[in-house]
């Protein structure tokens, strides 16, 4: 409601398709980022892991010593 009392007009300021290619190019990258700081965290995180626990951190084992393909 208090959205509509501002007197907000839209045909103000036009809205370029160059100001929409500059947002969505900021938005992707800023995306794009994130990610590959979260996957590269995910993999020295699991590195660190394997590194401290030695051979108790195998591939594919779970902690009551089953594989994951069920043997």
């Amino acid at each position: 409601m208090g959205v509509m009392s501002t007197g907000i007009n839209p045909k103000d300021k036009p809205y370029y398709l160059f100001d929409g290619y500059t947002h969505l190019s900021s938005g992707l990258a800023c995306g794009l980022v994130g990610l590959s700081a979260s996957m590269a965290i995910g993999i020295v995180s699991n590195a660190g892991v394997r590194a401290f626990c030695g051979n108790e951190a195998k591939e594919n084992e779970f902690d009551d010593g089953k594989k994951a393909d069920g043997r």
